[in-house]
């Protein structure tokens, strides 16, 4: 697969795809051409307010053609995203702005946090994309991080660990690892421009994040859900007939159980690949899900610091079971001294992929014990 910047994957396809139906959101439809055309206007709002490369910029929607518009227009600007849920507690979100000295943010209107942590309206950011969205700028001049828009070094995403062990991590990801990401994915699987995609995983998320990178690499189509909703899904699915689900146990478990019209169960009739990452998968589920939709689901495998790593595609699921490296990732099993075990013998994961990222930001004690130099990433599982 021939490299091209994750930061032109809109105007790439538009290029190429054009006239090609892009995304869908309930009633609206766009091209690539249209969506480029907004990513671009978006681009536009973002310089004329100050952002410059290097600049990080929070994001903060619930899954819509909006957030993808400002997405892409702060990486057309040479800027660095920063994903951020749109529910954070305005504590939360303060503490990640600050500490990490990000001087804007684009948000929806319906994010409460956005007037609560001391930024103010952008005058006149308003977009054609961007209707109910507003761009904010923090009171205090922020330095740009220092970085190679469009290289493959070049810094893209910020993101953070859930915060689950501690206060949230930050990684920086490149351009590199964003492009492996989806690579790995369509390569293996085999997908195709005529894959119609569900993304209704949190798009802020990397789990969710999967489903556009994945259709807009593809030339696809994404359908677009603000939030998942079991009753909402299958209806949408059964209008537009997705071919790429990509889900977390959660979603997997609930359609699995919920309650059904009669007809419902060919809602995933054309699915040709359902995955389920971020999150353990009983057997149960999977179980449940084939019974009612006859659609087998794939656990897949990773972690913040890697991305997805692994996929089982074997029919027989076994729960814990994650499969196998796609192609290019490395997995060893090592002992506490970092020696590799043999097959069979139990111990730390350690994983090399050109998908996963470098250390943590500003924790170098941290970063020594988690991110190896020869590139293994141990994310703390064991194997």
């Amino acid at each position: 697969m021939t490299y091209r910047s994750p930061r032109d994957l809109v105007r790439g396809a538009a290029a190429v795809h054009g006239d090609r139906l892009a995304v869908i959101e309930a009633e609206e439809r766009l091209t690539y051409s249209a969506l480029a055309a907004r990513t671009a206007e978006a681009a536009s709002v973002l310089k004329r307010a100050g952002v410059v490369a290097g600049d990080q910029v929070a994001l903060a929607f619930p899954n819509s053609v909006a957030f993808l518009v400002w997405f892409f227009g702060i990486l057309e600007a040479g800027a660095i995203v920063v994903p951020l849920s749109p529910t954070l507690p305005a504590a939360a979100a303060k503490d990640i702005m600050e500490t990490a000295r990000i001087g804007f943010l684009a948000a929806d209107d319906s994010v409460a946090f956005a007037g609560e942590i001391g930024m103010t309206p952008v005058p006149g950011a308003q977009i054609g994309a961007g209707t109910g969205s507003t761009l904010w700028r923090g009171a205090g001049a922020v330095p740009a991080i220092e970085t190679r828009p469009w290289a493959q070094d070049g810094i893209m995403i910020r993101q953070f660990s859930s915060g689950s062990t501690g206060r949230p991590k930050h990684m920086f990801r490149t351009e590199w690892n964003y492009f492996h990401n989806y690579r790995y994915y369509c390569e293996l699987l085999g997908l195709g421009s005529d894959e119609r995609l569900l993304g209704v995983a949190p798009f802020y998320h990397a789990s969710g994040a999967g489903s556009f990178q994945v259709a807009l690499h593809l030339g696809a189509t994404l359908i677009v859900m603000p939030r998942f909703l079991p009753g909402a899904v299958i209806q949408t699915s059964l209008r537009h007939r997705p071919t790429v689900f990509r889900a977390t146990p959660p979603m997997i478990e609930a359609l699995g159980s919920c309650w059904i019209e009669r007809g419902d169960e060919k809602a995933f009739d054309m699915i040709r690949h359902c995955g389920s990452g971020a999150g353990r998968l009983s057997e149960a589920a999977v179980a449940n899900f084939f019974k009612r939709y006859g659609v087998r689901v794939r656990n897949q495998y990773g972690s913040n610091e890697t991305d997805t790593a692994t996929i089982d595609l074997d029919d027989d699921y076994q729960e814990g079971r994650v499969g196998r490296p796609y192609g290019g990732i490395e997995i060893e099993i090592f002992d506490d001294a970092g020696k590799p075990l043999a097959i069979g013998e139990r111990g730390k994961v350690g994983i090399r992929s050109a998908a996963a990222c470098k250390g943590y930001v500003d924790e170098p004690e941290l970063s020594a014990k988690v991110f190896r130099e020869d590139g293994f990433v141990f994310p703390g599982d064991l194997g």
